[in-house]
């Protein structure tokens, strides 16, 4: 894999991946499109270290004899934390809304239950490594604006996770925007400089982005390379000498 920057990242359901992706790549530089609005605050708690003690204080703060046993609907599920939020006013209410976007994200579906959040925090800190290799910048960008040499796409979101965007950004008081995942594609894809790779990590992907950008593209081991223009050959006139 030859990863040449500039890079962008244009999807990334979990920002959390991409820093480890870059970092373990030893990436000096890459720009990231969010996707949803929560997401710029995210990168930069995760780029500022998330620490694991705080899952633990999550379930201190946020959990008690009140808190509903009974699964919920979505509509209900949030506004129960966004009011608990509000309620506990803790230094770290940014923290735990990233953990409920994140449990969200892995749990999509549309009724939800306390309890399991609960237990969901109380084991995860055991496997949930926030650690990666800083040795990056991050350019968390509204629009697009320069051509890359490399696309990377650790994973799309799934219909699941998109159908529950609306929901994310209610949790953060944000208004409840969904995002076009094949028009963002496409568009970072016209930001591809010729010669340049597209790179997707999981076989499912490729075809979803395949589609997404079109024709133009060269495909090998399931990388995409755009097409380099022909050259136009210089046309030279007859000279005829006296």
């Amino acid at each position: 894999m030859k990863l040449i920057e500039p890079i962008l990242f244009p999807i990334a359901p979990d920002p959390l991946v991409v820093m480890k992706f870059a970092g373990m790549n030893n990436l000096k530089e890459i720009d990231v499109l969010p996707n949803i609005s929560p997401y710029y605050k995210h990168y930069d708690l995760y780029y500022k270290y998330v620490d694991p003690a705080l899952l633990q204080q999550a379930v201190i703060d946020l959990f008690d004899e009140n808190t509903p046993k009974e699964y919920l609907g979505m509509d209900s599920f949030i506004s129960y934390w966004f009011d608990k939020l509000i309620e506990i006013n803790s230094p770290y209410n940014d923290y735990y809304r990233l953990f409920i976007t994140k449990f969200l994200l892995i749990h999509s579906d549309y009724e939800q239950s306390c309890s399991t959040l609960k237990l969901w925090l109380e084991t995860i800190g055991n496997i949930w490594n926030f650690t990666f290799k800083k040795c990056f910048s991050l350019n968390k960008l509204v629009s697009l604006k320069r051509k890359y040499n490399t696309i990377i796409i650790p994973e799309l979101w799934t219909k699941e996770q998109r159908n529950i965007i609306p929901w994310i950004n209610l949790l953060h008081d944000l208004h409840p925007r969904f995002f076009s995942q094949e028009g963002v594609i496409k568009e970072a894809s016209e930001y591809l400089f010729e010669g340049g790779s597209i790179y997707t990590f999981r076989p499912q992907d490729f075809w979803k982005v395949m589609y997404s950008v079109g024709d133009g593209y060269d495909i090998k081991d399931a990388v995409l390379t755009k097409k380099t223009s022909p050259k136009t050959k210089t046309q030279i006139n007859n000279i005829n000498w006296l």
